[in-house]
């Protein structure tokens, strides 16, 4: 059984061997050998968009600006239901906190999900890359500290701070699906 290991951003590969190289946003494992009988799970530090690059696609500034707060996600339930075996909900309430997106997704690539101003929320490779823009292991205390600093540094307006507070309004974060949705990927076993 592999492992995960989850800090802030929830990116995760499987493969194995991996070769550390660092980036300006810190330790990147990359794959030198995409083969192996045992998969590993492993955690890509600093979003998605990292992960997407390290794998040939693109990324860049949200044109939109800031994504703060809970946003709705919708998913290409087919899609998750071929690659995980997993039925979920076809829309998600996630936290985001981003200004940076996926712009292009890697090669072989496919788009699991998307918002009104993302249009690429969620995207895997296979059964063994899975990238979430969003924020599943944040709470509502935790987005609304991390709002507060925001605002305090002077990083986002006071338009953005209360459009961010007020998301929590409408619900909380579909947890259970979304550790669901990371379950079944820990747990399928294609390796590409």
């Amino acid at each position: 059984m592999g492992h995960l290991i989850l800090r802030v951003y929830p990116i995760v590969l499987r493969s194995r061997p991996w070769k550390p190289h660092n980036t300006s946003s810190g330790i990147m494992f990359v794959s030198v050998g995409w083969r192996s009988l045992e998969p590993e799970m492993h955690y890509v530090p600093d979003s998605d968009c990292v992960l997407c690059r390290a794998l040939g696609g693109k990324t860049g500034r949200a044109s939109v600006g800031w994504e703060l707060g809970l946003k709705d996600i919708t998913l290409n339930t087919d899609l998750v239901w071929k690659l995980y075996g997993l039925k979920i909900p076809s829309v998600l309430k996630v936290i985001e906190s981003h200004q940076d997106q996926v712009s292009c997704i890697p090669p072989s690539g496919v788009v699991l999900g998307y918002s009104a101003r993302t249009a690429i929320e969620i995207f895997a490779v296979g059964n063994s890359v899975l990238g979430i823009q969003g924020h599943p292991e944040f709470s509502e205390d935790v987005m609304l500290d991390l709002l507060k600093s925001r605002l305090a540094r002077g990083t986002i307006s006071e338009e953005l701070y209360k459009e961010g507070e007020l998301s929590f309004k409408d619900g909380q974060p579909d947890e259970e699906a979304l550790t669901g949705l990371c379950k079944a990927f820990l747990k399928s076993r294609e390796v590409i």
